[in-house]
């Protein structure tokens, strides 16, 4: 069932010191827009993490069928695989990290041999990534300014935050140039944690918003809010549009983690394989 919500003036501004990171806690407890799709928010499926990351941050949907996630906060110490469908495939351990993942993109420029994350306090990194689900622990540094919360990719640009609620996102090329930001509905913006944006991109932002919990469709343009999901758990935190299936993949911080699935009309299983050719081919 699809559920449609305003986004109400509510400004919340939970913040809570996790060792160096502050941040708000769960702790404790141009292509043409779009026509509106029949299908946008429904609930795909949902699975849990199980003994996976607790409190996930990012999540990075990947072309050949697997999901990889990770900690939002300092206890990130290895990334998590699973499947689309939620089968648990293997973690593998990544030391060095200061502060956790806070949003992760399969699409990036440099193809199906890397997937982008963004660390609160290192920047836009691309990690290598093998088929068959396993990601690696070295990178290039993509993004050097944005100190990220989230960012995606929409085959030409990246967009990524500079740290803290209320910062705003900015459009940045390849080469690391701002070319400008978005503006967003301020209370979206002081509650957003990461959002993704399909490649090639439909003139639309994905924003997970924690106050009041939901997925916000923007212009990817004016900033302004066309289309909500509410989100009926606390806290969305990552999210990407695999664009091999076309839904959006969010992660949801509770202590036993969860990854949601929604149809955010992006493409669906009625797309032409002409236009699924053009799209995996953004992947090579």
């Amino acid at each position: 069932m699809k559920t449609v919500v305003l986004i109400v003036s509510v400004l919340a501004m939970v913040t809570t010191a996790f060792g160096a990171v502050t941040d708000k806690t769960p702790f404790p407890a141009s292509t043409p827009p779009l026509t509106p799709s029949p299908a946008f928010g429904d609930l795909i499926r949902s699975f849990s993490l199980g003994s996976g990351p607790t409190y996930p941050g990012g999540v990075a949907g990947m072309y050949d069928g697997y999901v990889i996630t990770g900690h939002w906060g300092t206890s990130f110490t290895a990334w998590y695989v699973y499947t689309t469908t939620g089968s648990f495939v293997r973690s593998v351990p990544i030391s060095g990290m200061s502060v956790g993942f806070r949003g992760g993109s399969g699409a990036n420029h440099l193809g199906t041999g890397y997937f982008a994350g963004a660390f609160l306090s290192s920047g836009i990194r691309a990690y290598t990534y093998t088929a068959g689900g396993t990601p690696g622990t070295t990178y290039t540094q993509v993004l050097t300014a944005p100190t990220g919360r989230g960012v995606a990719y929409d085959g030409t640009y990246y967009y990524a935050t500079n740290g803290s609620y209320g910062a705003p996102i900015g459009r940045y090329t390849t080469a690391g140039s701002m070319v400008n930001t978005i503006a967003l509905p301020s209370t979206l913006q002081s509650n957003m944690y990461d959002y993704a944006t399909p490649a090639p991109g439909n003139g639309y932002i994905y924003v997970t918003n924690q106050s009041p919990n939901s997925i916000v469709e923007c212009n990817i343009t004016s900033g302004a809010q066309t289309r909500s999901i509410s989100v009926p758990a606390t806290f969305p935190a990552g999210c990407d549009i695999r664009m091999a299936d076309g839904y959006l993949y969010t992660t949801i911080q509770l202590s036993a983690g969860l990854v949601n699935v929604y149809d955010c009309g992006v493409v669906g299983s009625g797309v032409a394989p002409a236009s699924l050719g053009t799209i995996k081919s953004l992947y090579r």
